[in-house]
């Protein structure tokens, strides 16, 4: 064989450890990067009101969740409620609720691959506001089923605190809410009646007409929490709910898509894995 003459070797050592060099640079400026958006947060008050006002008309226009005489849809409890709780604060009983919460770290919302801001449709719900304090609290989760229903997924709310469970949507609003208000509106009894148990194992439900659905994503992110914060609070989690990588709903993967997905779920187990052991309570996945 013709022996490699020696300037070219230290030409090639030379460009090897320049190399090196490089990778470093760019191992530690992700690093860097990804550090600061990890400390990151959406502080709810980061919309100006106009332009919460805009997302709120936006979602409640895709959802239609708006009928004729002004009153709104709940995707969660499957009815529609008076427009307003209070009149005089302009406090609405359905709220356009976030799933991935503003409060989370950017960096985790970045890798879901929705877009660059938890602002948008797809993260953003119609939800009574009994039922967000709930879902905020992670006190409750919504997963998508597996299986569909006509090319339709189904969404199943499943209430982790069963202290909620005989307890009313409505009224855990307004004792949160505004507990000594005089300008409440009290809403129809069918409605003042609905507790947590009659929600709890139940689909979410949407208006005939519309073909807007949140991202399954979303609610895996926010699932992925409750489930480490159920088990550190101690609480008995049905043995049916379980995450798996294949629930994120991408849609027909490609080589590429899987193995993003599929490292998206092992730093979100990684990271969840971790947190639940901060709480001595195990790992999230089957109970």
């Amino acid at each position: 064989a013709t022996a490699v003459p020696a300037a070219l070797l230290e030409k090639l050592d030379e460009v090897l450890a320049q190399q090196q060099v490089i990778s470093h640079q760019q191992q530690v400026l992700h690093m860097s990067v990804t550090g600061a958006l990890a400390s990151m947060h959406l502080p709810a008050s980061s919309l100006g009101s106009a332009a919460r006002q805009s997302l709120r008309t936006e979602v409640l226009t895709k959802y239609a969740a708006v009928d004729s005489n002004g009153w709104i849809w709940c995707v969660v409890t499957g009815q529609f409620w008076p427009a307003l709780a209070d009149i005089s604060t302009m406090v609405p009983y359905v709220r356009a609720s976030h799933i991935f919460q503003r409060k989370w770290a950017l960096i985790e919302w970045l890798e879901l691959d929705l877009g660059p801001s938890p602002d948008t449709p797809v993260n953003v719900i119609p939800m009574h506001g009994g039922v967000e304090r709930a879902f905020d609290a992670l006190q409750l989760l919504v997963l998508p089923n597996q299986a569909e229903e006509d090319g339709e997924t189904i969404f199943t709310v499943h209430v982790l605190d069963r202290e909620l469970l005989p307890k009313t949507v409505y009224g855990e609003y307004k004792r949160q809410q505004h507990k000594n208000s005089t300008t409440w509106v009290e809403p129809p009894f069918k409605l003042a009646s609905i507790t947590f148990q009659d929600i709890d194992k139940k689909p979410l439900k949407f208006v005939a007409g519309s073909d807007m659905r949140p991202a399954k994503r979303c609610f895996l992110a926010h699932a992925a929490w409750a489930l480490v914060l159920a088990k550190g609070r101690k609480w008995q989690v049905d043995p049916g709910i379980s995450l798996t990588v294949d629930s994120f709903g991408w849609q027909s993967p490609t080589f590429m898509e899987t193995r993003e997905r599929t490292s998206l779920w092992v730093r979100l187990q990684q990271k969840t894995v971790g947190i639940a052991s901060e709480l001595q309570a195990g790992s999230v996945g089957s109970s």
